[in-house]
């Protein structure tokens, strides 16, 4: 990737220092961000670790630590050394979930063999009122689509429950 070197005032500086701090954004994102702006072109990147091809190879070693991917992004999947659970990543916390069900946020120092993560920016949202099959579901986001996005799209969805129930099935 090309590197830029560049002058900036110490207010610039301080100001650009500030704003990653504060968002913890890494610098080389704002400044991707506020050159995508000027020139009026879309600034999404998707940050991944290793293959998936990889893994099914059998390459399990972790490669990065959770706080090496966090530097890249919000939202992601990914899993853990020696395949220990899938990895989760919402609003910035990262979550292991095993195979027996149980979830717990992990710290910094975790290792991952393979990762996908991004900032995530939504740009249009969607509300279903209603949302009975998954064609109900998916219908709204064929819409948003965009022509170019192809494999590289992140949509996130979220639940809330008006009236929470359990169904248990009939144990005969």
């Amino acid at each position: 990737m090309p590197e830029l070197k560049c002058t900036l005032s110490r207010g610039a500086w301080e100001l650009l220092q500030g704003r990653s701090q504060g968002a913890s954004e890494p610098l080389v994102h704002i400044v991707s961000k506020a050159l995508a702006a000027y020139f009026d072109v879309a600034h999404h990147t998707m940050y991944q670790v290793s293959t998936a091809t990889a893994l099914v190879e059998g390459i399990y070693e972790g490669a990065v630590r959770v706080g090496a991917l966090r530097e890249h992004g919000d939202l992601g999947l990914g899993t853990f050394e020696d395949l220990d659970g899938e990895m989760v990543i919402v609003d910035g916390h990262f979550f292991q979930v095993r195979c027996d069900g149980s979830v717990r946020e992990v710290d910094d120092a975790v290792l991952s063999p393979f990762a996908v993560i991004t900032r995530f920016a939504p740009e249009p949202a969607v509300t279903l009122d209603k949302c009975p099959d998954m064609g109900q579901l998916t219908s709204p986001l064929r819409v948003l689509q965009c022509p170019k996005a192809a494999a590289d799209s992140v949509v996130r969805f979220s639940q809330t429950w008006r009236k929470p129930s359990c169904w248990q099935p009939d144990i005969a």
